[in-house]
This record gives structure tokens, sequence and C-alpha cells, in this order.
């Protein structure tokens, strides 16, 4: 394989974690969100 192609899956992956992460999160604040209104 080629450089740049590894290099792209690499950023590719990282990028995809990076949006797992948030959307955790996110899903996090608002449960304890919903979970605060009484």
């Amino acid at each position: 394989m080629n450089l740049p192609a590894i290099y792209l899956c690499l950023n590719y992956l990282y990028e995809v974690q990076q949006l797992i992460r948030l959307t955790k999160t996110l899903q996090q604040q608002k449960s304890t969100n919903h979970c605060g209104i009484p």
C-alpha cells in the first residue's frame, strides 16, 4: 500500500472516533438534563 492511502485511512478513523465521542457526550448531557427535570 502507498503511504498517502494509509494516512487518509488513519485520519478517517480518527475523525470517526471523535464523532463517536462527541455523540456519546451529547447523549449523556441529554440524559442528565432529562433526568434533572422534576
